[in-house]
């Protein structure tokens, strides 16, 4: 176990580019944690990203033999049902970035969770992640798991505007419903104007207090969240876009 907790910190070193060895020691249960989407959590006041992965945005759709499907959202699912799983504590070893959001590395008995998510073909590697990251992807692409069953913008230039040719005409995933826990509410997620991309789905709402506040369709309160754009209220297609315009989480410290 000692040689797994020290992989564990080199991790996390090489993910944040920092030198340390320094890391804090996080451990929850499951219904501790909050999920925003496929790589990101948030345990108490603070959002973290997990360590080494990329995953989709929660808008994006991904083409599975000429179907389009929403791999971001689905991501999220399986990140939320893995931990909604557990029934022991899971121990998160997280390191301050440079910039944006610290790093978490988290351990579910004895396997990280980055790696159960990469090998599910879930989400995408970094490309500075240790080799082991990488190795679990490379598994996922073999069996055409996830996202790897078809094609798909890497996460990091999707977040730069590129989208698949037939993107914006998205209309309804088109995989089996079996697979689309959140079907029945897909076309709420589906607004009129396609100017940035159809199912962008992160509610920001302005709180009585005037704190601007953005919700993903795996927190619960989410429904409950009626968007009026008249007021500056609006929708995102991701985490990252509505935390870079100044929108934060519910709860969130400073």
């Amino acid at each position: 176990m000692k040689t797994f907790i020290t992989t564990i910190f080199l991790v996390i070193i090489v993910v944040s580019g920092q030198r340390s060895d320094a890391s804090e020691i996080v451990q929850i249960d499951h219904n501790q944690a909050g999920v925003l989407d496929g790589d990101t959590l948030q345990i108490g006041k603070t959002v973290y990203q997990l360590a080494g992965i990329d995953a989709p945005e929660l808008g994006q759709a991904c083409n599975h033999d000429g179907h389009l499907w929403l791999c971001g959202l689905a991501a999220g699912y399986r990140l939320h049902k893995q931990l909604e799983m557990e029934t022991t504590q899971i121990k998160c070893f997280v390191q301050p970035a440079p910039q944006g959001l610290p790093i978490a590395a988290c351990l579910i008995g004895d396997e990280e969770l980055s790696s159960i998510l990469l090998k599910g073909g879930n989400v995408t590697a970094l490309a500075n992640s240790p080799p082991h990251y990488a190795a679990a992807e490379h598994l996922a692409k073999q069996a055409s798991l996830g996202i790897w069953s078809g094609e798909f913008i890497p996460p990091s230039q999707w977040r730069k505007g590129r989208r698949l040719p037939n993107e914006h005409d998205f209309t309804e995933s088109t995989r089996p419903a079996a697979e689309l826990p959140w079907k029945h509410l897909e076309r709420k997620f589906l607004h009129p104007s396609k100017a940035t991309h159809a199912a962008c789905m992160v509610k920001g709402d302005i709180s009585e207090t005037n704190e601007r506040l953005y919700y993903s369709p795996l927190d619960q309160e989410y429904e409950s969240i009626v968007i009026t754009p008249e007021t500056g209220e609006r929708y995102f297609c991701g985490d990252d876009e509505a935390r870079q315009a100044g929108w934060r989480r519910k709860g969130e410290g400073p």
